[in-house]
């Protein structure tokens, strides 16, 4: 195997990585929002984003290694553009995650006191999870 296929597989292995990462960090957040306030979960979530975070930023910078080294040609350059993109879009996505979970802790605002919106809005996590998986996997 060439280093560049090394580099490529890498690559590769870190985007699987990044993306289990995020669906684990949407289903954490869903049991916080939706099931109830626990500090314990909190402190997770809070954990996965710098995992992720560093994961984003290592794989940030192999796809531009792999540009700046091994010169790929248009198919190659291709799909380095298409992870890169999709990348981005996760990190938007785990960004925003944050920010609910951070809104509600701070607003001490707990799903579980408005019934009415439960149903809503496990059905908008199942939604979210769902999309995300099926233009991940």
């Amino acid at each position: 195997m060439t280093i560049k296929e090394q580099e490529y597989a890498q690559i590769r292995k870190d985007f699987q990585w990044l993306s289990e990462m995020l669906m684990l960090q949407m289903e954490i957040a869903q049991e916080l929002v939706v099931n109830s306030w626990s500090d314990n979960i909190y402190e997770q979530i809070i954990q996965k984003k710098e995992e992720i975070r560093y994961l984003h930023n290592q794989l940030q910078d192999a796809l531009q290694t792999l540009i700046v080294q091994f010169s790929p040609r248009a198919a190659e350059l291709r799909q380095i553009v298409a992870y890169y993109s999709v990348m981005l879009a996760m990190g938007q996505i785990n960004k925003i995650l944050i920010q609910l979970v951070d809104r509600i802790h701070q607003s001490s605002l707990i799903i579980n006191n408005y019934t009415d919106n439960l149903e809503s809005v496990q059905a908008l996590f199942a939604t979210t999870q769902g999309m995300v998986a099926s233009a991940l996997f």
